[in-house]
């Protein structure tokens, strides 16, 4: 800024109300206004000073977006940490009456509080994910093993649509004669769809322990389910079958 030019309410308009920290630096790095809010927070004496001397540095900023605004007139803005908080600093290009950049015009605003707030969204989306990862790892675990079933050799692929999935199977040996085979379509998807498949999967499984009726096995699933006290749009759909390997 040359350096007989100063700053009137015709060059410059700052509110002094606004509760980000506003200043204008010139092109000697020196702080030529600072808004009251500004002033309060650091302290009067801010107006010439050089502006990293305002944070108590003793350079000035690797990345100084304001003499980048200067030099080219353009709208900068980065992310700061001053002391234990973050901001978003802006620069604007101060014009005088000939259209020459007489220094930038900075605009702090606090996003701590944001920041901190990402971060937490940030770890609890990262822990769902790794939570969500596990149970489709164990979904995937739980599926029968390929090979041979009281004289049936089961091969099968199971994609599921999403991470966890309501669509199950399973392939378990009920005696050394029968061998039980199951879907099942459960409601929805996710988390509490994939875990009705692990009820189905543990129930049916006891229950045909032993037995080869059918119709007893599927009421005592159902009575077993209605136990539960679900909400009532939670519900699956299961077709199940015995393999008998004499009578085939």
């Amino acid at each position: 800024m040359a350096e007989n030019k100063k700053i009137n309410e015709n060059q410059l308009v700052i509110v002094d109300g606004m509760i980000d920290w506003v200043r204008v630096v010139d092109k000697n790095n020196r702080v030529m206004y600072a808004n009251k809010k500004m002033k309060e927070d650091l302290g009067e004496e801010i107006v010439g000073k050089r502006c990293y001397d305002v944070f108590c540095q003793k350079n000035k900023c690797d990345y100084c977006i304001s003499s980048i605004t200067m030099e080219h007139g353009s709208i900068m803005k980065k992310q700061s940490t001053i002391g234990d908080n973050t901001y978003m600093v802006i620069s604007s290009p101060l014009i005088d009456e000939d259209g020459e950049i007489m220094g930038s015009v900075e605009v702090f605003r606090d996003i701590t509080t944001e920041i901190k707030l990402t971060k937490k969204i940030s770890e609890k989306n990262k822990k769902m994910s790794d939570d969500i990862n596990f149970a489709k790892n164990m979904q995937i675990r739980m599926l029968p093993p390929k090979g041979m079933y009281n004289g049936v050799n089961i091969d099968y692929l199971y994609e599921s649509s999403e991470g966890l999935s309501g669509d199950f199977f399973d392939v378990f040996k009920i005696d050394d004669d029968n061998t039980g085979i199951y879907i099942c379509d459960v409601v929805g998807h996710g988390v509490s769809a994939s875990l009705l498949t692990v009820f189905v999967r543990q129930s049916l499984r006891t229950i045909a322990k032993g037995h080869t009726l059918i119709n007893s096995i599927m009421k005592e699933l159902h009575k077993t389910f209605l136990s539960l006290n679900l909400d009532y749009d939670k519900y699956f759909s299961v077709f199940f079958g015995i393999y008998n390997k004499k009578t085939m």
